[in-house]
């Protein structure tokens, strides 16, 4: 074996250009499929950090328009079904400000039930979790820090437990600090908690019923998730009853916990495994192709050997030798080129993937490339070595090079060419599909502008701002002072900033039609989105009918709301909805808001998303009643601000920081971006999904291409004396052409034809990823395959006029 792989190194030193082609080809083949299964490895087939996440589900509220979050009356109806679930608990987001010795520093934090770290299954780093007895208001001034918090804000001291942290004005004990690893269930995606609260739900629930809690249950032990959810059934019949504001479909429903953080992204990697792997089957084909070909040119050697003694397994092992060394070859480089790849991934994240921090090429992924290169070079190894030893001995050794290879060599070159056709076809198709889809994304009317825009987030501390009122005056100060500056011609304040992050909806009941209901029972709603005056100039959202907010728009005058036009469409038809009333359903408050005007619909949850019916309720206005909190947060006091400027938008950022230094040092300037960022970040997975499909169909399309020209070539070298022969007997020139390119285009149309059945085929698993075009969209599934026929057409048309023109004497003198 160790001489057999001495002179498989000495032959390819021999034949550098050979070498490097096929090692390349390899690598890229072998590194694409290692990134992506780096990525899988990382994030779908790594254990979720909790002790038994199989146990472990999401509770949501469901009706016929999707699925919605728990209330705390629900929630204390969860935990007691225990015939189903071992334990319940919830838990909610908010933005707290920490204060104190260390510079103001915004958070994330996590309210939290007493028992959801254990049920979880995770025990702290330090100290303890929260008792039941601190689960409960005026005892809940105690915290956990996440071990990134520990470390940053404390130093990573091994005695913080016991000392203080000022969050939001309050004064909390800590009493432990939670691992490294640890990230609530919904952490997985976007921002993750760093410290950790009491959800304290108080003795008695919210009577609106708000739905704002996320529920995560532990199923008991031997219990499925289609028989805890079929003993669910009749218990949201019974719960909706009993709580009276459900909607009359309502049910609950639980989604297993790795589903929720999984689902969105599990698709789409496995798919581009797929895609890789069809590329490195495309690789493994036109690197068989090469080996047929330098076997060819070979079979004088090989039958030297065989005249001398070696028996056929000695020849195979040796050919299957050179194969593996050339496949290791490709394999090392592919982890270089892997590597960089899941870099570029890592630093983009286009995808928004959970736990992108955790993937790497550890030893899991270095052996899969390792079997994976292994298999390659014995699946592009065997098949040119079978062909070799196949040969007669005495026709090799006295025709030589010329007639080498014989119709079995050449059928079989023919054959995986037509394969590399077919799958490169199919790639391409895909490719196009997704890129299709990305250009009709762009297409979408967003409804709002995006150039010059800066976006920053806000939170008042609760403590310095007890009351609407006060947080009411501070963005109207801040917005005043903005406005006045050279480098700013537009400001507002807005709950929810389009395509980053969603409103919910809210009940409505129009006066005089109190007690309409939607089909299915449901009644009006509309996504409620807190705005200051100047908000719609700001980023351009045009008014249809009425007019907008003014800073006339106070607590003192008549509560006023916007509609949007579906909004319009939906409740009031063709008629007009200026001067009509509505109030709210949960009761914020009793009074009628008055319909003051109508603006275009923008593109809120995403560019993908139907417009939903939206209310904006103004920031001066709302909400009317003083008292009224969302767990701990009253709406308005965290916003965003919108400000339009002159130039570069970033570059007001120290502006926007020193103004709300100077109304308030405690509150920090979190998330500045552009709204363009904002845009481009929404829009990055599937333009990610179609560069990546077009990269592996683009490398597919180069190697089909060559494998076409491949063939073509070595048919032409092959038949020099016949078309010499021919040329001598008075064919012409266009003739040898036409005769190359018919053998030649009917290899590729084949595998066009093929591929292109097998892409129709396979295009359903595109569907989820798809926007604006159906999954066998005529136009790519027309240019895709014409495109490929012009792409072979070319790569046969080079071999076929080096056939028209052939000396004829020198080809009857060729060997």
């Amino acid at each position: 074996m160790l001489a057999d792989l001495r002179y498989a190194l000495r032959i390819l030193r021999k034949q550098p250009g050979f070498a490097v082609a096929a090692v390349l080809t390899l690598a890229l083949g072998i590194g694409a499929n290692t990134a992506i299964f780096s990525l899988v490895s990382g994030v779908l087939l790594r254990q979720l950090p909790y002790a038994e996440p199989d146990r472990l589900v999401m509770i949501f509220g469901g009706d016929q328009d999707g699925q919605f979050s728990v209330s705390e009356q629900e929630l204390i109806r969860y935990r007691e079904q225990d015939d189903v679930f071992q334990s319940v608990a919830g838990f909610s987001y908010s933005w707290a400000t920490l204060s104190g010795d260390a510079a103001a520093e915004r958070v994330l934090a996590g309210r939290v039930n007493a028992g959801l770290v254990e049920a979880l299954g995770v025990s702290p780093q330090l100290g303890r979790t929260f008792d039941l007895s601190e689960d409960a208001q005026g005892n809940n001034a105690v915290a956990m820090l996440s071990y990134e918090l520990w470390q940053r804000r404390f130093g990573g001291d091994p005695d913080v437990v016991g000392k203080t942290l000022v969050a939001e004005g309050i004064t909390h004990d800590i009493v432990g600090v939670l691992p490294p690893d640890f990230r609530l269930p919904l952490d997985f995606v976007g921002s993750r908690a760093e410290l950790f609260v009491p959800l304290a739900l108080g003795s008695t629930p919210d009577p609106r019923n708000i739905h704002y809690l996320q529920a995560v249950g532990l199923l008991q032990r031997g219990i499925g998730l289609a028989e805890a959810q079929g003993k669910l059934r009749a218990f949201s019949t019974r719960l909706r009853d009993e709580i009276g504001t459900l909607p009359p479909t309502f049910e609950a429903r639980l989604v297993p916990l790795t589903e929720q953080i999984f689902g969105d992204i599990r698709p789409v990697l496995l798919i581009l495994l797929g895609a890789t792997g069809i590329v490195l089957l495309v690789a493994c084909v036109n690197v068989a192709n090469l080996m047929l070909a330098r076997g060819d040119a070979r079979s004088r050697e090989i039958a030297v050997r065989a005249a001398l003694g070696a028996g056929r397994f000695r020849l195979i092992r040796q050919s299957v030798t050179e194969s593996l060394t050339l496949a290791m070859l490709g394999g090392a480089v592919g982890i270089v080129v892997a590597a960089w790849i899941v870099q570029t991934i890592v630093f983009v994240n286009p995808w928004n993937i959970p736990r992108l921090d955790e993937v790497g090429l550890d030893v899991g992924v270095l052996l899969f490339s390792g079997v994976l290169s292994v298999a390659a070079g014995i699946g592009f190894g065997l098949f040119p070595a079978f062909q070799l030893t196949r040969r007669d001995v005495q026709e090799s050794l006295h025709l030589g090079t010329r007639g080498a290879g014989g119709e079995g060599s050449l059928s079989l070159r023919r054959a995986l060419v037509t394969t590399q056709m077919a799958l490169a076809v199919m790639l391409a198709i895909g490719a196009g599909l997704l890129v299709r889809s990305a250009l009709r994304l762009n297409e979408v009317e967003r409804g709002f502008v995006t150039e010059k825009i800066f976006l920053a987030r806000l939170a008042l501390p609760g403590a310095e701002f007890p009351q609407p009122e006060g947080a009411r005056e501070f963005y109207r100060s801040l917005l005043e002072s903005l406005r006045g500056q050279a480098s700013v011609s537009a400001a507002a304040a807005v709950s929810h900033v389009p395509l980053l992050n969603g409103p919910g909806d809210w009940g409505i009941r129009i006066e005089g039609r109190e007690e309409e209901r939607l089909p299915g029972g449901r009644r009006p709603y509309a996504d409620w989105v807190i705005a200051s005056d100047g908000y719609f100039e700001t980023l351009g959202i045009q008014l249809v009918v009425g007019r907008t907010f003014t800073p006339q728009d106070d607590s003192r005058a008549v509560p006023v709301v916007v509609i949007n036009e579906t909004a319009s469409r939906r409740y009031w038809g063709t008629d007009s909805p200026i001067g009509a009333r509505f109030r709210l359903t949960t009761d914020i408050d009793q009074v009628y808001r008055t319909v003051i005007g109508v603006v275009a619909d923008i593109r809120q949850d995403g560019l993908d998303e139907e417009v939903q019916p939206t209310m904006y309720l103004p920031l001066a206005q709302f909400p009317g009643n003083p008292d009224y909190r969302m767990g701990n947060q009253y709406p308005g006091q965290s916003m965003a601000l919108v400000v339009k400027t002159t130039g570069d938008p970033l570059a007001i950022t120290p502006l926007v920081r020193r103004e709300v230094a100077s109304l308030n040092r405690g509150i920090p300037v979190s998330g500045a971006q552009s709204m363009v960022q904002v845009v481009s970040g929404w829009s990055a997975r599937r333009r990610m999904n179609a560069l990546l499909f077009s990269s592996f169909g683009l490398l597919a399309l180069v190697l089909g291409a060559v494998g076409v020209y491949g063939i073509n070539a070595y048919a032409v070298a092959r038949r020099t004396q016949e078309f010499g022969v021919r040329l001598a007997l008075g064919s012409t020139p266009r003739e040898m052409v036409r005769l190359v390119l018919h053998q030649g285009l009917t290899l590729a149309l084949l595998g066009v034809l093929l591929g292109t059945a097998a892409a129709l085929a396979l295009s359903q698993l595109l569907t989820g990823l798809l926007f604006g075009i159906g999954s066998r969209d005529l136009i790519t599934f027309s240019s895709v395959p014409l495109f490929l026929v012009v792409v072979a057409f070319a790569a046969c048309y080079i071999p076929a006029r080096r056939a028209s023109n052939i000396d004829p004497i020198k080809a009857l003198r060729y060997e």
